[in-house]
């Protein structure tokens, strides 16, 4: 069985990090600060530090040793052993566990993939949306409510509000990678191991810093779960509002609708049998894709279950979990980053939508101003000329005073306004993030 993200939607950025080649690197880059952390306090002499940390280790290596051994992080400290001097042999792994590697690692990666390659994805997205904000912040469009015409909004006042609710994601995300912690405390977490050889709190403290992490303050076998759910929460939160932005595109270029248009390459066909047909593929894959992965943070929740101090019932899920997560999301990510950048937005359509109307958005406005005047009955005044309106197959404003027409305008509020507001925060906010 092939796996889909393989062949069809690999993010080709985050194979450093999520490959077995790209995890092995991290178990190795812990493996290597652990020996410089014990030459820092003088236990491994520096000649033999050196010549363990300039070995390297390959995936092949470390599988072959593991179909013996049936234990991928034994596997990885042996070959690393094969390679080096007797002398050196006794300090490779002193004292570990392999979840001291494991989920040191793995905290690792996920920050500099986070860094390198997630954050500025979703930075590369506001920025474009922000400028398609802009663009349309005067653009009328008909709101809909329950699939219905509502009121006048403009079509950069809606894009404005994924871009509030994106930005506030970028820092969840950002806040949440943060957070993730490494540890060194042994095999149950009393760090007993660890004491043999060294005060275990300083030990960690400078291992730990040759790493720039954080330690978790106490732990099993392995670091308490709650940060890791988090940082997959605040994804699967995040690829749930691009989800919901790509499906309000999607549905405004429904054939009755058609206020927006995804670009189409020349040769690009739409269907099979149907030449004229021009689907919009991207934002439909971009919401089947968070199908496909939002029900993983259900096991994530399962996974922060543990009997004891260890057991690995979130072992082989984490494998699927995690990449396939972070790759569904970053895909997405460029999808509707490339859907954005060439979205064209039909205004005359969407003019010719809020005429459909019939001006029946009027409704609101003229109770109230009917209200302010003192009329005690004015939302059924309104309900009732409504009603004559459409018997009489003419527009609501045909019925209305003309002062009053003349009132309510647009009737598009402070759209503009809006926009120019959460635009200028977030073009600030994402200047101060590049900044750190």
């Amino acid at each position: 069985m092939i796996h889909p993200t393989d062949q069809r939607y690999l993010v080709q950025e985050l194979i450093p990090f999520f490959s077995e080649e790209g995890f092995l690197e991290y178990k190795l880059m812990v493996e290597k600060a652990y020996i410089r952390a014990l030459k820092k306090i003088g236990v491994c002499p520096e000649e033999i530090a050196d010549e363990i940390i300039a070995q390297t280790v390959t995936a092949l290596e470390v599988k072959q040793k593991e179909a013996i051994l049936k234990h991928d992080v034994r596997a990885l400290v042996e070959v690393l052993r094969d390679k080096i001097s007797n002398p050196a042999k006794p300090y490779v792994h002193l004292g570990l566990t392999s979840y001291d590697v494991v989920n040191t690692a793995q905290a690792l990666l996920i920050k500099d993939a986070t860094k390198n390659v997630v954050l500025p994805k979703l930075i590369e997205l506001e920025l474009e949306l922000i400028r398609l904000a802009k663009d349309e912040k005067n653009t009328l469009q008909i709101g809909r409510t329950h699939g219905q015409h509502a009121e006048p909004t403009t079509f950069g006042k809606e894009i404005a509000v994924f871009i509030d609710r994106i930005g506030h994601a970028i820092i969840r995300i950002k806040n949440a990678s943060d957070g993730l912690k490494g540890k060194l405390s042994g095999a149950v977490g009393s760090k007993a191991s660890l004491s043999l050889i060294h005060d275990p709190d300083e030990l960690e403290s400078i291992f730990m810093k040759e790493l720039s992490l954080n330690a978790s303050p106490i732990t099993t076998q392995v670091v308490p779960p709650e940060e890791l759910t988090n940082y997959l929460c605040q994804v699967i939160i995040a690829f749930g509002t691009i989800a919901d932005l790509a499906n309000d595109l999607r549905h405004l270029q429904r054939s009755e609708i058609g206020e927006v248009i995804e670009s189409f390459e020349k040769k690009q066909v739409g269907s099979s049998t149907m030449p004229q047909k021009r689907n919009p593929i991207n934002l439909e894959n971009i919401v089947s894709q968070y199908r496909a992965v939002m029900p993983h943070i259900i096991t994530a929740f399962l996974n922060m279950e543990s009997e004891h101090q260890r057991d690995l019932r979130d072992s082989a899920s984490m494998r699927y979990i995690l990449p396939e997560i972070l790759n569904a999301f970053v895909h997405s990510v460029n999808r509707l980053n490339r859907v954005i950048k060439n979205l064209k937005v039909d205004r005359d359509r969407m003019k010719e939508n809020l005429k459909l109307n019939r001006a029946f958005y009027l409704a609101e406005p003229a109770y109230i101003q009917f209200a302010l005047q003192g009329d005690p009955n004015a939302y059924d005044k309104v309900r009732e000329l409504t009603l004559q309106a459409q018997q009489e197959n003419k527009p609501l404003s045909d019925l209305l005073p003309e002062d009053l027409l003349e009132t309510i305008g647009d009737y598009a509020g402070t759209c503009e306004q809006q926009v120019d507001k959460i635009t200028t925060y977030w073009e600030d906010k994402i200047s101060e993030l590049a900044k750190n």
